[in-house]
């Protein structure tokens, strides 16, 4: 395959290769605190790890309520079995960077559950890639080439 075959096919890869994503801040919205009890609902917001040289945006993420869990954009619902961010959901997350997400929120099972049970998950939804981070900056200090003028200096 040719260069652009080659770029195309690592393009499509870069999540996979490049991404990493962790639920972190996550609180009590509604109900009372300490574990999570059922019915209540809890804010989380997603955190996107770009470990590669390519800029992300327009980013969004389909995030999904798992056993029992439903998920929304917002604390007041409605809440459902999966949300796509859109709108100020989209994220610009730079090469070798990381960035989170807004609020997002769960309404707990209305069963218990046992512990390390799974409530949200999040993968890429969409996004586009540009090499700004690339061309600007990797294009750094540079000790060679040189150029130089020599000359002899009279008294």
């Amino acid at each position: 395959m040719g260069f652009f075959d080659d770029f195309a096919a690592a393009l499509e890869k870069y999540p996979e290769t490049s991404v990493k994503l962790s639920i972190g801040s996550v609180a009590l919205q509604t109900g009372t605190s300490g574990a999570v009890n059922v019915n209540e609902v809890w804010k989380f917001k997603v955190v996107v790890d770009n470990d590669g040289p390519l800029n992300l945006t327009n980013l969004a993420l389909h995030v999904e309520g798992q056993n029992g869990a439903l998920v929304s954009t917002s604390s007041a619902g409605p809440f459902g079995p999966s949300v796509i961010t859109s709108g100020s959901g989209l994220l610009t997350v730079s090469g070798h960077s990381a960035k989170s997400s807004q609020f997002l929120y769960f309404k707990a099972p209305g069963a218990a559950k046992p512990a390390g049970t799974v409530l949200a998950k999040a993968h890429i939804s969409t996004y586009d890639a540009n090499l700004d981070h690339i061309l600007i900056n990797h294009s750094i200090h540079a000790s060679t080439p040189t150029g130089s003028y020599a000359a002899q200096v009279f008294p």
